[in-house]
């Protein structure tokens, strides 16, 4: 991302659609926060569902994540996603919630 920001560069999210989500971090994935704004919009998650998903990122807790694959992938099934493309999605995911962090820590730190 800091090669991004340095160099005007902005990534195209994989679901387009929902780009505008991604805007802040060049397109990229850095905050818990878009997860969960994702996870609302593309899947249709409540906003207890999408805390879940946080705090899942937020401890690496990959059994909470695994539980919540099916209803993930359905839910953006049911908006018109590709199943194929989702479970990419999906295991990209699993990897990205090895480093994010809650928006929060950032501005603290800026």
């Amino acid at each position: 991302m800091i090669e991004a920001m340095s160099q005007g560069t902005r990534f195209e999210f994989q679901f387009s659609k929902y780009q505008h989500i991604f805007e802040s971090t060049y397109g990229l994935f850095a905050y818990q926060e878009q997860l969960m704004l994702l996870a609302g919009e593309m899947c249709g998650f409540d906003a207890i569902k999408q805390d879940v998903l946080r705090k899942s990122t937020g401890k690496k807790d990959l059994a909470m994540l695994e539980s919540l694959k099916e209803e993930f992938i359905s839910g953006a099934m049911n908006r018109g996603e590709s199943k194929e493309e989702l479970e990419k999605f999906w295991e990209g995911m699993l990897g990205f919630a090895s480093y994010s962090f809650n928006k929060s820590h950032k501005e603290l730190k800026t």
